[in-house]
Formats: C-alpha cells, structure tokens, sequence
C-alpha cells in the first residue's frame, strides 16, 4: 500500500531503489510560504521519512501558530496508511522530533495537555462529533483509553512511552493481561496494574487482547483481523 517512490532516509529502501521528490525540498518550501502568507489552508500527503522531515522542515505542520491564534488542533494517524498510534502523534507534535533526533521549528511545539486535545475533544470536533465523545462528560458515550502511566508526570519527551492499560467502550470496561507501550516507546517506569483488571467484564467482540495486537510486528491490520474471525466464529446472523 506504500508508494515505492517515497524518500527514505538512510539506509533506505531494502532492495536498493530510491525514491523521487514530485516536489524538491527547495520547491516546496518556497510554496508552503507563499500559499501559507496568502491565507491558504494546507494540507500534504506525505510517505518516507525523508519526505517528513521536508515536510517539517517547510514548517507546514504550525500546530503552535494555529493555536496561538485560537484554532483547534487535531491529529490523526491515516489508518489503514499507518499504524494507529495517537501518543505517537501527541509525541510529534510535542517535541517535534524527527527519526534522525533534529528538533524542527521547535517555536510550533504544543505542551503536554494541548496534544492531549488533538488526540481527543478536538479530533472529535474535527469530526463533528465532539457532543458525542473526545471528553469524559456526563451524557457524551462512555468510550474512553485507560492509561496504565501518568502523562503528566512522564512529560513531552516520553509521552510515546505511555502504557495503555485497556478500554472503556460503551460503559464496559476491556483491559489488556498486561500493559503495553507501541512498538518505538522505550522502557515505561514499572506502574501497578489496577486491580479491576481480574474483574472486567468484556464486550460481544472485546475479548482480552493478546500481546499480538499490539507486539512488536507493528501490524495495523491484526485488530481487523480479530474482529473479523469474532464474527465468523459466531456464524451468520439471522435475518
């Protein structure tokens, strides 16, 4: 699904092949400043590393500015394109910190609670759905992350590192066997598991997630999967 004409940072591609820029660097810089100083809105599809960090380094991505001036912020991950990884995304925006360790237009980072909406009530608002769920509010779906770390204490620099303890989906409650980071989070300080987890019930088709959903294969697709050997292992459904 990947385009094989991405840039790559190296060592890049494993067969030897290289990528083309559709738009150098130099061009699209001088681009994004020109539509951005004209009062456009942008918007870029970008795959490969390399083609990031020039994404980044035209500073298109100006979450700080946009939020300087009253805008909301959100994030998304482009799933089925990438995996779904919204700390990682909270992690971007907040350090602005590219595969090679550059800090770029460090001016556009976003603190710890502000990422926290692009991930939640703004990224509910940007789907129109924010009377529904992004807050734990009294009459808004009871659909929530149950975090095993706490954000605040771990900072910008390790919000990648968050353990996710489980789910709350429609009032019931799905926690994992064991806390888990995502595949690029480095060693979470040991936390005690919450002693509801013996105890939560679980959904039609939220049974306890295996370390597979979540492991080090990086497979956006494994939750789908599951979902759809729930179905057939149920049968067909009666008219």
């Amino acid at each position: 699904m990947f385009s094989q004409l991405m840039q790559m940072n190296p060592p890049g591609c494993i067969d030897g092949h290289h990528g083309e820029w559709l738009m150098s660097p130099a061009v699209l810089t001088e681009g994004v400043r020109v539509f951005w100083d004209a009062g456009y809105q942008l918007h870029v599809h970008v795959n490969g590393d390399g083609g990031m960090d020039a994404v980044l380094a035209a500073q298109i991505v100006r979450a700080g500015s946009m939020v300087r001036h009253g805008l909301r912020v959100p994030f998304h991950s482009d799933f089925m394109m990438a995996p779904m990884a919204p700390l990682l995304l909270a992690w971007c925006a907040a350090t602005r910190t590219t595969r090679s360790g550059r800090r770029v237009s460090p001016e556009e980072m976003l603190g710890v609670e502000q990422v926290l909406r692009g991930i939640t009530i703004d990224a509910a608002f940007a789907l129109r759905l924010d009377h529904e769920i992004g807050s734990i509010v009294a009459g808004k779906k009871a659909d929530f992350t149950v975090l095993e770390d706490d954000l605040f204490e771990l900072g910008a620099e390790r919000l990648k590192d968050v353990r996710v303890a489980g789910t709350v989906f429609e009032g019931d409650v799905h926690l994992l066997e064991r806390p888990l980071a995502r595949l690029l989070a480095g060693a979470a300080a040991p936390r005690p598991v919450s002693a509801m987890r013996a105890s939560a019930p679980h959904g039609r088709y939220r049974k306890p997630a295996s370390a597979v959903c979540c492991g080090p294969d990086g497979d956006p697709c494994v939750f789908l999967r599951q979902l759809a050997s729930a179905r057939v292992a149920e049968g067909p459904r009666a008219a």
